[in-house]
Parts: structure tokens; C-alpha cells; sequence
């Protein structure tokens, strides 16, 4: 297993949430995409949603070569900020490892 797994940081997340909502054809793609993105951005900002966040755990999961289970009982259908959303999917790749 790759040790990069431990490490999601803010401007991978940034990135990968950005490559989500670039694929997104029922959003208004190019207002999300010129926004200055940070850790303390919303999700409501930049108009995530339940399905993007499907996608980008498939994302995570590809990139890291792991599987994350999650459902609907997981934290991270709570989470408001990208930094909030950064520490839940830390806390689903250290349960992936633990497994």
C-alpha cells in the first residue's frame, strides 16, 4: 500500500474536487471554477453535492488503489468546509488501512 495515502492534503483535494465539478455537465461549471478555492470554502460554495461526493471517492479510491466504505452513517455527509471534508476522508483511508 502507498504511503501517500496518508496524506490527503487541502490542495489535492482542491484538485480533485475541482476535476469533479469540471465533469459535471448539470452545473454551471465555469462560475464554480473561477473562485479562489481554500480550506475553509463550503460545499454549498461551489454547489457539491451527494453525487459528487460519490464521485469523488471513486476518484480518491482510483488514485490510491484502496476501497473506502462509506454510507450514508459516516461523518462525511456532514461536512461544510473542504478542510472538514480533507479530515473525514483521513479518517475513511486510516479505516481502509486498518481493514
Amino acid at each position: 500500500m502507498s504511503t501517500e495515502v496518508s496524506c490527503v492534503t487541502n490542495d489535492l483535494l482542491i484538485a480533485l474536487l475541482r476535476d469533479v465539478v469540471a465533469e459535471n455537465q448539470a452545473r454551471n461549471r465555469e462560475a464554480a471554477l473561477q473562485g479562489i478555492w481554500g480550506p475553509l470554502t463550503t460545499l454549498e460554495d461551489i454547489g457539491f453535492d451527494s453525487l459528487d461526493l460519490v464521485e469523488l471517492i471513486f476518484l480518491i479510491e482510483d488514485r490510491f488503489s484502496i476501497d473506502i466504505g462509506f454510507n450514508a452513517n459516516t461523518n462525511i455527509n456532514d461536512v461544510k468546509t473542504i478542510d472538514d471534508l480533507r479530515r473525514e476522508l483521513e479518517k475513511l483511508l486510516a479505516d481502509s488501512r486498518a481493514a
